[in-house]
């Protein structure tokens, strides 16, 4: 049975090189490293407007920055031109032909493929608590593919 003298744990008269303070400070850099890729949000709720969107989806922070991430198992018809827009209103609210780019929305970027997990950088400065959905957009046609809400 392990016994603790002045900060330091013995097993059967062995002394264990650990301190409780250096236990502490691993349990928080465990702890700092868990919150700093932690999901924020994940869903496969996907809203339909032109055209069926599917899979997963998350928010996550990595390191220092925050990416909206599609999942391996992301689908949707290939399209000219899909961009992927931080949107201002719910999807609800958003119609099948409105200019996203137009009304407020910001570019995460073009979409990469129709299918499988991508990684869209959401840029420094911008708080995701003004934003109300992220969408998949046409911009040379304004049709809107589909979109999810964020929480």
């Amino acid at each position: 049975m392990p016994r603790l003298v002045r900060g330091h744990l013995f097993f059967h008269q062995h002394k264990l090189e650990i301190s409780i303070m250096n236990v502490l400070v691993i349990i928080s850099l465990l702890l700092i490293s868990q919150i700093a890729t932690a999901q924020v949000v994940k869903s496969k709720n996907w809203i339909h407007k032109n055209y069926a969107v599917e899979g997963t989806w998350s928010i996550q922070k990595i390191e220092d920055k925050v990416y909206f991430v599609l999942g391996a198992d992301f689908k949707t018809r290939s399209g000219p031109d899909l961009k992927i827009y931080l949107a201002k209103d719910k999807m609800k609210a958003i119609g099948n032909r409105d200019a996203i780019d137009k009304m407020g929305g910001v570019y995460l970027g073009s979409l990469k493929s129709n299918k499988g997990a991508q990684l869209y950088a959401i840029p420094e400065g911008i708080n995701l608590s003004d934003f109300k959905s992220v969408l998949i957009h046409c911009r040379d046609y304004s049709v809107v593919w589909g979109g999810v809400d964020l929480p």
